[in-house]
């Protein structure tokens, strides 16, 4: 599980993503620079995924995770 200020952290930077390049750029630094967290982070952007009912946030959270596995593999 995530240590309660990561989370903290991550629910208010996912609570501000639009679907702005800028937004998601800075979303995904966030993660980035909290690798060692990936596995929990993982599950929690996909709980939060599934926990929306709004369509268009949803897809905001899909486009950082692509960001994030862009930069990765690239």
């Amino acid at each position: 599980p995530l240590p309660s200020d990561v989370a903290s952290e991550m629910n208010n930077m996912l609570n501000s993503l639009t679907g702005t390049k800028e937004s998601i750029k800075g979303a995904k630094m966030w993660f980035m620079q909290r690798s060692p967290f990936a596995p929990a982070l993982a599950e929690a952007l996909r709980d939060r995924v599934f926990s929306l009912d709004d369509s268009e946030r949803q897809l905001h959270i899909i486009y950082l995770a692509n960001d994030i596995l862009f930069d990765r593999y690239v």
